[in-house]
């Protein structure tokens, strides 16, 4: 093992002190999953000139990934070949797409994809999440240097509520603050966009700091003050010796 680490040290020193990218057209390569990433990944390297390719696939009865046939309430159906999910100001701009626009937009993209004279789809089935009131926002290992807006842009529509507790906060994330004030702030922010904020008083906002245990508390949001410009730059002379340096360290392990 410590012999593998010091040939890729001396690879990656050597690629960098070089500046260098040679082609390698007998290159092996090794593709993990035959599903449509690994299989385009496949023939773009063969159209390329690179012919020596394995491919490695967990299921033995069939390739495709999520294309494939599945039973549905007796039928045989085509399952979603591609699912993007949208967030951020894409998803503010979709959502404020009538279902025309959004047809439309699909169309486009199937007749780029298919060709000009595929058929026009009966009809299209989607969820606008973003306004709509019982779904809720889902986050995981949010960095902590974020800012309330970006984080936000962050959040995945998990489905929609039908118990409280079960929306996560954009803020004080993995405390058990927060768990209890999910339910209190998805229950308030229904009853607002209900029109019913008159009723929801009696329900306190747990995001008001005034209200938050003090360990609980957000960090305060990231100054926009660029650092010093020495602060986290490294020059290209100190990456390499840096490199040489983990070279040397290793190599010299190796041999104690």
């Amino acid at each position: 093992m410590k012999m593998f680490w010091i040939a890729l040290l001396f690879l990656v020193a050597e690629g960098v002190l070089s500046m260098e990218c040679p082609a390698q057209k007998d290159a092996e390569v090794l593709i993990l999953g035959a599903g449509m990433a690994g299989i385009t990944a496949a023939r773009t390297l063969h159209d390329s000139g690179i012919t020596n390719i394995k491919i490695l696939e967990a299921n033995s009865e069939r390739i495709g990934g999520r294309i494939r046939n599945v039973s549905f309430m007796g039928v045989q159906v085509e399952t979603a070949i591609c699912l993007v999910p949208l967030a951020g100001d894409e998803a503010k701009r979709v959502s404020g797409l009538t279902k025309d626009e959004i047809y439309n937009e699909i169309m486009d993209v199937m007749r780029l994809w298919y060709g000009s004279d595929i058929p026009n789809a009966t009809d299209i089935e989607y969820y606008d999440w973003y306004n709509d009131e019982f779904y809720r926002g889902m986050f995981s290992n949010i960095p902590l240097n974020l800012t309330l807006e970006e984080k936000e842009n962050l959040a995945v529509p998990e489905g929609r509520l039908y118990f409280s507790g079960e929306g996560v906060m954009v803020y004080s994330t993995g405390t058990v603050h927060a768990a209890y004030c999910s339910g209190i702030d998805s229950a308030t922010d229904i009853l607002v966009k209900k029109g019913l904020s008159e009723g929801s008083s009696f329900l306190p906002k747990c995001e008001d700091e005034a209200t938050m245990p003090p360990s609980q508390k957000p960090s305060p949001t990231p100054t926009t003050t660029a650092p010093p410009s020495s602060a986290y730059s490294v020059s290209n002379t100190s990456l390499i010796s840096l490199i040489i340096a983990l070279f040397f360290a290793t190599l010299f392990a190796a041999f104690d």
